[in-house]
């Protein structure tokens, strides 16, 4: 226990520059005390980019005991009718959670939350993370013994469709129905007639210009295009973060792996899939097809093909989905749900709290605070 009592140093990093500045150390600490493979400096420099403004601005806690990183907590902050509130960085989707040494854990969060609500005066705070973070706890009894008001959600949309890859892939086949096995082979008999076909994958850097070019040519045909067109978006924000992200990363991370695979239909790119593993755990992060072949379900066919590979892999245990959608009840009932902490604290969350309870003023308190 006297490790733990040791002087705890607070940096509060509101620049961009001050996360380039350690970027080294940082990334090492990451490789050490995470497994999320879409957190690291290159992505906190963009998160923190684009959160900045509009009444808002990201502060990056980075806690240290002498002199080495022990803990990172990666916020921002956002201001509405005077009233402030914190979320983590990152969204849901990229699983955030905050990243201690163990041995620190109690004492950075309890410093997080110092800093939340006393250092920077916060009403409230929404934080979402993993149900299975060993920060729950601390944070539970932390927020107890301050009297910090703590309301829990786990909302269907937060939840991450997973697979255990617990068996061979023979295996896996041999517990799903015979409507699974008998769709996909009737999917090949369609792809066989409309022509000649095939599956490539490209790991890494491997023909980096060409992978690009080929995932959007995709992004153009397929079905989400019209909703960006309409909305005056050229590319997908989020693809482009992974793309980005997934490839600094492989360059700079052991074991760190990403492939692209792709389902050619007579020389036409017609789906792909985009994949990163990273410490046993494979990430479906981006998949899309041409809308112009959707009759041929070449998305849920190229998925199948992904994950038949995975599994025989042999360094899989888990396939995380990223997001929970009807079409990925095909492989899988199983979810990695989320907890969603709801924190408020002052005159302030209490009031809006009891009108909560009026549909109406609700539905307009929600437009300004985080009450869900």
């Amino acid at each position: 226990m006297g490790e733990i009592l040791l002087p705890l140093s607070i940096s509060a990093i509101l620049k961009t520059s001050g996360i380039n500045e350690i970027k080294e150390e940082l990334d090492v600490f990451f490789m050490d005390n995470s497994s999320n493979p879409f957190i690291f400096t290159k992505a906190i420099v963009d998160e923190m980019n684009s959160v900045s403004g509009q009444n808002a601005f990201p502060v990056v806690l980075v806690f240290r005991v002498k002199g080495k990183i022990v803990g990172v907590a990666p916020l921002f902050f956002r201001q509405k009718l005077g009233v402030r509130s914190a979320q983590l960085l990152f969204g849901y989707d990229y699983s955030p959670d905050f990243f201690v040494d163990p041995k620190y854990r109690q004492i950075c969060m309890q410093k997080t939350i110092e800093f939340i609500f006393n250092k920077l005066g916060s009403s409230f705070s929404t934080l979402d993370l993993p149900s299975g973070s060993m920060n729950l706890c601390s944070l539970a009894s932390i927020c107890k013994a301050q009297k910090i008001g703590v309301r829990i959600k786990n909302h269907d949309y937060m939840q991450h469709c997973v697979i255990p890859v617990n068996c061979t892939w023979d295996e896996f086949l041999k517990s799903k129905s015979h409507h699974f096995r008998h769709r996909f082979k009737n999917i090949e008999k369609k792809l066989r007639a409309a022509g000649e076909w095939k599956i490539t994958s490209f790991s890494n850097g491997e023909d980096e210009p060409n992978v690009t070019k080929k995932i959007m040519g995709v992004e153009e045909t397929c079905w989400k295009q019209n909703w960006r067109e309409n909305n005056n978006i050229s590319v997908d924000p989020y693809l482009q973060k992974d793309l980005a992200w997934s490839r600094l990363a492989a360059r700079n991370f052991p074991g760190y792996k990403r492939s692209v695979w792709f389902l050619e239909l007579n020389g036409q790119i017609i789906a792909y899939c985009l994949v990163v593993q990273y410490k046993g755990t494979a990430y479906i992060s981006k998949t899309s097809y041409n809308n112009q072949f959707r009759h041929l379900y070449p998305g849920i066919y190229l998925i199948n093909v992904v994950i038949r590979e995975l599994f025989n892999s042999g360094c899989v245990r888990l396939i995380d989905f990223m997001t929970n959608l009807p079409f990925m009840q095909i492989w899988t009932d199983k979810r990695l749900l989320r907890v969603r902490f709801l924190l408020s604290k002052g005159f302030v969350p209490k009031l809006l709290v009891s009108f909560e309870q009026q549909p109406t003023l609700k539905l307009v308190l929600q437009k300004f605070f985080p009450l869900t």
